[in-house]
């Protein structure tokens, strides 16, 4: 009993000193990101990533605090963390980036400097001397990055261009969990929709909506009812998990404007398999993009995954059309398109695969 006792805690020890000599990676998770978010499903898996090449990956909360920095500052030293994955936004706690015995893999999410140039797309008021102070920022700190991750290619050129270095395009794209649940969905979905009795197109639209410009979304529902006018159609919008109150306004704008065709429903926020059946139930999707120059949106690749044309509501090309082209289309009709197939890039962890060469420390 002694031997064997003995024996077990021997493997314990080695296999605590094995752990010990690993290669740690210190991920800073930012506060209140919930699972079933882009930002919480990308961390996630970033740390899948680097604990399946072999690397003890380890949590801390992004500090807020000067007590919580000190104690984060103090934990890195302790613990000898090697490297340490940021991802933005939040845009702070740089000063990690002049730490001489770290090696920071920055990851961007969103844009800093280029969204107060432009007023979050036109949302607010431009910041001329914010942005530019923003920019030296990113620009100087970036430098010091050891690897550099950004999520679309307008934001990876414009990261590029202040940085002089190079900015690795990983897509935010789908699970492979989420990737195989849809495909499970489509078979009962697409083949037991019900018929309307009359002509209608249903359009969903999950996440935010005028939140990202009062002005596009007036744009996007006078071409809707245009069109379905035309057609003598009902053209019905989908809101899910969209602001109640942000978007109270939309109902009485449509009466004021006697748009007859266009009718609006906001439901209520969903869990993922909720909200892929009534994707999968709408014959297109609908998004507004802040700035289309390095924005996405948060649930383009869900719309690609289950099978859905984007409605196209811009008047000319920009870094979002030309991403999205073949998925997207300014007909409501969209049945006699076959659509593409499901590119295996847009998964998530299929994307940060062909960069691993780039990825690894």
């Amino acid at each position: 009993r002694d031997f064997c006792l003995s024996r077990g805690l021997g493997d314990v020890y080695k296999r605590q000193e094995w752990i010990n000599r690993m290669e740690k990676v210190l991920f800073l998770i930012p506060k209140g990101i919930k699972e079933g978010q882009p930002s919480y499903e990308r961390l996630i898996a970033f740390k899948r990533f680097y604990e399946n090449k072999g690397f003890s990956v380890e949590d801390y909360e992004v500090p807020n605090l000067l007590s919580e920095k000190v104690r984060l500052l103090f934990l890195v030293y302790k613990r000898k963390y090697k490297y340490v994955f940021i991802s933005m936004p939040p845009f702070s706690n740089w000063w990690l980036f002049l730490l001489p015995f770290v090696d920071i893999t920055l990851d961007i999410r969103d844009g800093w400097s280029i969204a107060i140039k432009s007023g979050y797309g036109g949302l607010f008021k431009p910041n001329k001397r914010k942005a530019k102070l923003a920019m030296y920022i990113e620009s100087f700190f970036s430098r010091l990055a050891e690897k550099k991750i950004t999520c679309t290619p307008g934001l990876a050129t414009y990261l590029n261009s202040i940085s002089k270095g190079e900015f690795i395009y990983i897509p935010n794209g789908v699970s492979e969990k989420d990737y195989r649940k849809v495909k499970s969905l489509k078979k009962e979905y697409i083949h037991n929709r019900e018929k309307p009795l009359k002509k209608c197109f249903t359009l969903s639209c999950a996440g935010q909506f005028s939140e990202y410009g009062v002005e596009k979304v007036k744009t996007v529902l006078s071409q809707l009812e245009k069109k379905a006018s035309l057609l003598e159609a009902e053209v019905k919008i989908k809101l899910i998990g969209s602001s109640a109150e942000y978007n109270s306004w939309i109902f009485r704008w449509l009466i004021d404007n006697n748009y007859s065709f266009v009718t609006v429903e906001i439901l209520p926020r969903m869990n993922k398999s909720d909200m892929y059946k009534e994707i999968l139930n709408s014959d297109m999707c609908l998004t507004i993009i802040r700035d289309p120059s390095y924005d996405f949106g948060t649930k383009i690749f869900d719309y690609i995954l289950c099978g859905k044309y984007i409605y196209n509501y811009f008047s000319g090309d920009n870094n979002f059309t030309n991403e999205f082209s073949v998925y997207m289309k300014s007909d409501l009709d969209v049945s006699c398109y076959d659509y593409p197939e499901f590119p295996k890039q847009y998964i998530r962890e299929e994307a940060i695969k062909l960069k691993s060469n780039k990825l690894v420390y």
